[in-house]
């Protein structure tokens, strides 16, 4: 029976693979195999938390998963120290740098941008809440880009962001943990095509503002052109390897920001985007792109009832990544005077601290996590200091036994290790690379075992996408 089960499943990995027409959809095939990207939007049963009952029913699993995303950021902000709120404004607003003195007061959409937008659209994505599919926009483009750049300009000169682009069909991403906890699904919006166009019409020129004015801090490597997670990873490495060279003892710290995307205080966001140089009905259209946004969670199948979002920025849409690195930009400057080097990416914030002595680097690390503390408290945005993690760099394999460095974040430890993984790469102690390669290799022989076994691979002289015999033998 395990043979038959076994053969049955290479031959029906094997038509998949067959049937697939292009390398993201043969990849999609192996990932699914390996495990590696297997399914995460089917949701098994749901532990309230509030209530701590269970349920397997999809519908009520849907609105319990619709109301803890909704009120996720809220609860991340009740968790910091209570602020002394003036009398003339709901949320205390803190001190940031005066604007460019140059304003964006408007963008445009045109025909060839939307055209552009329709050609490019993933066919493999799902439909919005309007049910409207990438594949009939990509197809009817030529005929509708006229009137969609229409459209999206008459909504941008009023400063109007029509209420109908801003429901999200929200669907709940496993990442790791237990499957039973809420938290442990990410919410990701699905919105309309049309709307995405014109946050993509927006982004764009928020784009070219930031390319021409700087107003992104260099710090941040997410969103700027000719930044990448590579010149981040590569910062972070050459300023180690600097610092080991000159004798200086080492440490990289890794900050998790609780909820970040879904935290966000619109006021406090709206002020940045004002002092950022966005005026007019620019800053009008954003303003509206952020109020009365409602959402709804969809598990197998079975839809929430609306809810009403009340701060953050949608996961999943175009220009709510752009947003919160406007309203990340002044974290660098809060940090400055520590000594610590400071490098983000979206909310990925790692800090290289260096000095002559540990005790040294011990004491301006801790001064810039009390900085830290007090520029969360001010923007309203929460550290997870269980989450966070410390690496002693260039340490001897003899000494590994004192890199331990008490550190605390708000009388919270934060806990030391031997390797951390930064953007996607793991960095060990010792900045070999060791366990990223050592991972690298592992996943390609699982790749390759795959492959072997494959009927399809094994009867032909060569397979698809240049995938060949020789190769795997």
């Amino acid at each position: 029976m395990v043979t038959e089960l076994g053969s049955a499943k290479s031959e029906y990995f094997a038509r998949l693979l067959e049937k697939a027409t292009n390398p993201a959809r043969y990849w999609r095939v192996l990932n699914w195999q390996v495990g590696d990207n297997a399914r995460n939007d089917c949701v098994g049963p749901i532990r309230n938390p509030l209530s701590g009952q269970f349920t397997t029913d999809d519908k009520t699993k849907a609105q319990w998963l619709n109301l803890h995303f909704v009120s996720a950021g809220t609860k991340a902000t009740s968790e910091l120290p209570p602020l002394t709120v003036p009398s003339t404004s709901t949320v205390p607003v803190p001190d940031i740098p005066t604007d460019f003195g140059i304003h964006l007061t408007q963008a445009r959409a045109t025909p060839e941008f939307v055209l552009r937008f329709l050609r490019q659209l993933d066919l493999s994505k799902s439909a919005g809440p309007d049910g409207l599919t990438p594949k009939l926009s990509k197809a009817a483009a030529p005929g509708i880009s006229v009137f969609v750049a229409s459209l999206i300009n008459r909504s941008l000169s009023a400063g109007i962001f029509p209420q109908e682009w801003k429901v999200s069909k929200v669907i709940s991403l496993f990442k790791k943990g237990d499957p039973i906890d809420p938290d442990n699904y990410r919410p990701i919006s699905l919105t309309n095509i049309i709307s995405k166009c014109a946050e993509s019409v927006v982004d764009a020129a928020v784009q070219k503002f930031d390319s021409v004015k700087g107003i992104t801090c260099p710090e941040q490597h997410a969103f700027r052109a000719g930044h990448s997670t590579e010149t981040a990873l590569a910062v972070i490495s050459d300023e180690c390897r600097r610092h080991l060279s000159n004798g200086e003892v080492v440490v990289l710290c890794a900050v998790d920001f609780k909820k970040a995307f879904d935290s966000l205080i619109h006021e406090l966001l709206l002020k940045c985007v004002f002092t950022s140089g966005i005026r007019g009905s620019l800053y009008d259209w954003i303003k509206s792109y952020l109020e009365n946004r409602i959402q709804v969670t969809v598990v197998n199948g079975c839809t929430s009832d609306p809810l009403v979002v009340i701060s953050g920025v949608p996961q999943g849409s175009v220009l709510g990544p752009r947003l919160f690195s406007l309203f990340i930009n002044s974290l660098p400057k809060a940090l400055a005077g520590t000594g610590i080097k400071c490098i983000l990416f979206a909310d990925d914030l790692t800090l290289v601290c260096h000095a002559k002595s540990l005790e040294e680097c011990r004491n301006q690390l801790q001064s810039a996590l009390r900085k830290l503390s007090d520029w969360s408290s001010s923007w309203r945005l929460a550290v997870h200091p269980q989450k966070c993690e410390l690496m002693r760099i260039g340490v001897s394999d003899a000494d590994r036994h004192m890199s331990e460095l008490h550190i605390c974040y708000n009388g919270v430890p934060i806990p030391c290790v031997s390797s951390m993984k930064l953007l996607g790469v793991n960095f060990d102690y010792k900045l070999s690379f060791r366990d990223h390669m050592s991972l690298a290799i592992a996943k390609a022989e699982q790749y390759v075992s795959i492959l072997r076994r494959l009927p399809h691979l094994r009867a032909k002289p060569g397979s698809a996408f240049g995938c060949k015999n020789f190769f795997l033998r």
